[in-house]
């Protein structure tokens, strides 16, 4: 049998967001005229399109939330996440995770993949920024495919089936991530969950929701299955 591990990104795999603030601060100044902060709203878990819609609703800016703005703000993002990469803005990784990483790509019969609420172009940048880009296959799911986070389970499962041509079952999938949300989109699809405790969440918080498999950081021994009965 082979599993199937989906990543969350932020707050699970990276920490970038400083560079996503400046990103959109930027966007939002260019394509409405207003340095917008993404920070003045909750971010965790979420979908970049229902976060750039609440921070627009919030700062009475409802006119802006067309679809042609929107997209005009997303393309201004991306482009501005780009460019610092590739000026060579490092994303630091958080503890654990190239461990765990390079322990499941050595791994026979697993499968990686994303479920992020980053749009794709910019979670692949900031991948690439944390030097964490050749661990995927960029498979998966994003915030630029629904902004309802618990639709992206499907979409990252049929994606994954074409391309490693596994017929995954959905007990052999999990998501790995570190916020409520996380949880909740793995349950919406019949999915299994793997919480860490290492982003905005609280492990009580993460715990009240009852996940498989619940950890303060990313190790290799999480990933055995053997191990699963000793994580609560």
């Amino acid at each position: 049998m082979s599993n199937l591990y989906l990543f969350d990104i932020d707050g699970t795999l990276l920490n970038a967001g400083d560079l996503a603030v400046k990103a959109y601060e930027k966007a939002l100044q260019s394509v409405i005229g207003i340095p917008l902060s993404i920070r003045d709203v909750p971010c965790a878990g979420r979908t970049d399109p229902v976060i750039i819609r609440e921070l627009l609703e919030k700062n009475n800016q409802h006119h802006h939330i067309t679809h042609e703005i929107l997209n005009r703000i997303f393309t201004c993002f991306v482009t501005n996440i780009k460019e610092e990469v590739d000026k060579g803005y490092q994303v630091p990784v958080i503890a654990g995770v190239k461990e765990s990483l390079t322990y499941l790509i050595n791994k026979k019969n697993v499968c990686l993949g994303i479920l992020t609420g980053n749009l794709q172009e910019g979670a692949t940048h900031k991948l690439r920024a944390a030097g964490l880009f050749d661990y995927f296959d960029t498979i998966g799911a994003y915030g630029s495919d629904d902004e309802d986070r618990n639709q992206l389970g499907p979409i990252a499962l049929k994606r994954a089936t074409d391309f490693f041509q596994v017929n995954f079952k959905p007990e052999q999938v999990f998501i790995v991530g570190d916020s409520e949300y996380d949880i909740d989109c793995a349950r919406a699809a019949g999915f299994k969950v793997i919480a860490v405790a290492s982003g905005k969440n609280s492990r009580q918080e993460l715990k009240a929701k009852s996940p498989d498999i619940l950890v303060n950081e990313l190790s290799p021994k999480i990933f055995d299955e053997k191990n699963y009965d000793n994580f609560s």
